[in-house]
């Protein structure tokens, strides 16, 4: 499956912003913060880009969206948080796709990559790959 990933504008398009819903409705129990209404796009791009340091990354495949990651860019790293890929869409490669081309794009700006992974996520909701590299 062929994914490009893109840094989605601050301002979305009307199906991007349906498709990023819903890419984190399906979201694993403890990825989002309790208080983050789904329903409200507006709170979940807050949310997922909380200031100018954070880009909104997404995975396109067929002019759809099927999986999002917030990166958090300094000098030293690239930071990812909310790794959420469409459940139709799991088990696939896009999450590790996602995370090859981040990978990819701080070794070439000489940066490390690291992963924030919520504390009340349960380490179930984790594929194998990602806990291999945590």
């Amino acid at each position: 499956m062929p994914i490009l990933l893109e840094v989605l504008p601050i301002q979305p398009t009307p199906s991007d912003l349906n498709d990023l819903q819903k890419i984190y409705q399906d979201a694993p129990d403890g990825l989002l913060p309790e208080s983050c209404n789904i329903e409200d796009i507006a709170a979940l791009l807050t949310t997922l880009r909380p200031d100018a340091s954070t880009q909104l990354y997404g995975a396109r495949f067929n002019d759809r969206l099927l999986g999002a990651v917030a990166v958090k860019e300094t000098t030293q790293a690239l930071t990812t948080s909310y790794l959420c890929v469409r459940k139709v869409t799991r088990n696939r490669g896009v999450g590790k796709r996602i995370m090859d081309v981040l990978n990819q794009i701080a070794d070439e700006q000489n940066r490390a990559l690291h992963c924030a992974v919520p504390k009340d996520l349960q380490p179930s909701a984790l594929p194998a790959w990602l806990k291999a590299q945590l």
